[in-house]
C-alpha cells in the first residue's frame, strides 16, 4: 500500500474494495470510508513487539489483516480492530503484543477544537471527522457561536 500522498485514484479504489467488506468498518457510510481510505496506512510488526503501553496516548487504531496480539487477557485475529479510544481518555489503559509477524491496516484518530465563546471544546472521531466538522463549522458560523475553528492530527 502506497503511503497516503502518493495515492493515484486507482489506489483509492484498490484500498476501499478490500476495506469494503471488513466487519469492523461495516457502520460506516461509503463517504465516510472513501475518506478514511485517504488516510490509512499499513504496518508490519514483528512476534514479541509491544505495539502500545498503557500510558500512551491513543493516536490510532488498528484492522488486523493477519498475525495476532494480545491485549488484556483476550487474544486479537484477523480481521478484528483494536485499539480505539475509550469514551473521556486520551490514553490506552493496557499493553498491546504482537505474538506472531502481524500485518495491519492503521487509522490516526483526529481532533478537533472548537472554541466556543473563548470555551475550548474537543470532539475526538474518526473517519467521520471531516463532514463532522464541516457540518458542525458551518451551523456554528451561521449562528456566530464561534470564534475559530481548528483541526490538529495527534501526532
Amino acid at each position: 500500500m502506497k503511503n497516503p500522498p502518493e495515492r493515484t485514484p486507482q489506489d483509492l479504489e484498490i484500498v476501499y474494495s478490500y476495506l469494503h467488506g471488513m466487519e469492523a468498518l461495516s457502520n460506516l457510510r461509503e463517504h465516510q470510508l472513501r475518506l478514511m481510505c485517504e488516510t490509512v496506512r499499513h504496518e508490519r510488526h514483528e512476534a514479541n513487539e509491544v505495539l502500545y503501553y498503557p500510558d500512551d496516548i491513543g493516536t490510532c487504531w488498528y484492522i488486523f489483516l493477519s498475525g495476532s496480539v494480545f491485549i488484556k487477557e483476550s487474544m486479537f485475529l484477523p480481521r478484528s480492530s483494536f485499539g480505539k479510544r475509550s469514551a473521556g481518555s486520551f490514553r490506552r489503559g493496557c499493553e498491546c503484543i504482537v505474538l506472531e509477524p502481524s500485518e495491519m491496516i492503521v487509522e490516526r484518530n483526529s481532533v478537533f477544537l472548537l472554541c466556543f465563546s473563548g470555551k475550548t471544546t474537543r470532539i475526538a472521531t474518526t473517519a467521520t471527522a471531516t463532514s463532522k466538522l464541516q457540518n458542525i463549522s458551518s451551523y456554528c458560523l451561521r449562528k456566530k457561536e464561534v470564534s475559530s475553528v481548528k483541526h490538529a492530527r495527534l501526532r
